[in-house]
């Protein structure tokens, strides 16, 4: 386990797709996986 690791814990076999769900979407929560940015002025292959 590293930093920012956690358990998360299902109450037997019927509770387990929630808790891996819920550990899913708290490990993505922050992810930013791709960014939108403009092209520099000037550069080559752009209308501008």
């Amino acid at each position: 386990m590293g930093p920012g690791a956690f358990v998360q814990t299902a109450i037997g076999f019927a509770d387990y797709a929630r808790a891996m769900k819920e550990k899913l979407l708290k490990e993505l929560e922050g992810l930013v996986v791709s960014e939108l940015a403009s092209p520099a002025p000037n550069t080559p292959g752009t209308d501008q």
